[in-house]
């Protein structure tokens, strides 16, 4: 059965520009700021090594926007955005903040104070900038009465959108990379003890297992964003990505990036 333009421009106007609930959103604002406020919890305490003008960045001409002093109470300041976005509090507002705090902190300071999630953070920041995510479980959700009108569903269409080519990207850049075409990388990152916790060292006794989880891995990064925009398979998609990212907690050093994946599902 094929659609014909109508029904397929019916679709797609349906796709973006359907009105959402919030609820989505809601727990969106929620999960992401959580899972920013422990990790700039973490960072709070090496801030000045990571960010500052007398830590690990060469000088560059940008030095003078990071003085200890301002770094320290710039994340401060962070923090107090990012606990209100999670509260719910002039969401909008905290949203935009928090995407500048992004940028001062993450995409100013270029990689070397980079670790796995931040350009998640930035990415799902910019978003979430444009969702009305404060329609639930929210201050403003308790203080004025609901609206009738559902939220924009298009901020929500692109976060999805860029979730998934996370993992696309991901599956496609092992193509190009011999260890994991020739089925040995996953083994390799289980033996570097600076890349795991050792929880799933009882594995590497096992190549057949090893080689065949190292190509089911590409498999599932290619095919899963696919999965994901599917109504009919989303549950099982999502289901297989909570599992996934499970596993990357409990085996992978690698911040807060797992947490960060399940809670923008």
């Amino acid at each position: 059965m094929t659609l014909d333009w109508p029904e397929w421009n019916g679709w797609w106007n349906r796709l973006w520009f359907a009105p959402s609930a919030g609820r989505a959103e809601a727990l969106f604002r929620i999960g992401y700021g959580s899972v920013l406020f422990a990790d700039l919890l973490g960072l709070r305490q090496n801030a000045i090594l990571y960010f500052s003008n007398r830590g690990v960045h060469p000088s560059t001409a940008l030095d003078f926007l990071y003085p200890s002093t301002v770094v320290e109470s710039l994340l401060v300041a962070w923090l107090v955005v990012v606990g209100l976005l999670v509260l719910g509090y002039r969401a909008r507002v905290c949203a935009v903040l928090n995407y500048l705090f992004l940028v001062y902190f993450f995409g100013l300071r270029g990689d070397a104070a980079s670790h796995a999630p931040d350009l998640l953070y930035r990415s799902l920041g910019f978003y979430l900038m444009f969702m009305q995510s404060d329609r639930y479980f929210s201050l403003r959700a308790r203080g004025t009465a609901r609206e009738p009108a559902g939220a924009p569903g298009w901020p929500l269409r692109l976060a999805q959108l860029n979730l998934a080519s996370m993992y696309w990207t991901a599956g496609l850049s092992k193509l190009g990379d011999r260890g994991w075409m020739a089925g040995t990388a996953l083994r390799d990152s289980l033996e570097a003890p600076y890349l795991t916790y050792g929880t799933f060292d009882w594995l590497l006794p096992h190549d057949a297992l090893l080689v065949t989880l190292n190509y089911l891995t590409i498999a599932w990064e290619l095919l899963i964003p696919v999965l994901l925009l599917l109504p009919r398979t989303r549950p099982w998609a999502v289901m297989s990505a909570i599992v996934f990212h499970a596993a990357t907690i409990v085996t992978w050093r690698v911040g807060w990036f797992g947490e960060l994946s399940l809670v923008a599902l």
